[in-house]
């Protein structure tokens, strides 16, 4: 497995070919990145990425964020620290991320887990 981090995104093409990578982990990087950047990033991901292998992109869904404040589950403090603290710039809902994915050949949705952040 790959790890994939905002520490060394910028090092992918010597971290492995394209098509080769069995199985990537992506951290905090789509968290860190602007919209506009979001997705050519992802492209950049998913040719790493061999046939039959997996990439797994651990995020802060804003949808998800967006919810526990509507639902009172978590505090407006809360929220401000999620979306802005560590340089996080969140602008990412997990749908996005799944139609993003949808346009880019060969590449599905397998599963999906949710973490709270409390």
């Amino acid at each position: 497995m790959i790890q994939i981090n905002k520490d060394n995104i910028h090092e992918l093409d010597n971290l492995c070919c394209d098509a080769e990578a069995e199985e990537l982990y992506v951290k905090d990087i789509l968290d860190v990145l602007t919209l506009e950047q979001i997705y050519s990033t992802i492209q950049h991901i998913l040719k790493k990425v061999a046939r039959g292998g997996m990439c797994t992109f651990c995020f802060i869904d804003l949808w998800s964020v967006c919810s526990m404040y509507v639902n009172q589950k978590i505090t407006n403090k809360d929220v401000n620290e999620i979306l802005h603290s560590n340089g996080n710039n969140v602008t990412l809902s997990l749908k996005t991320l799944l139609e993003m994915i949808k346009t880019i050949k060969g590449f599905k949705k397998i599963k999906q887990n949710s973490v709270g952040y409390k």
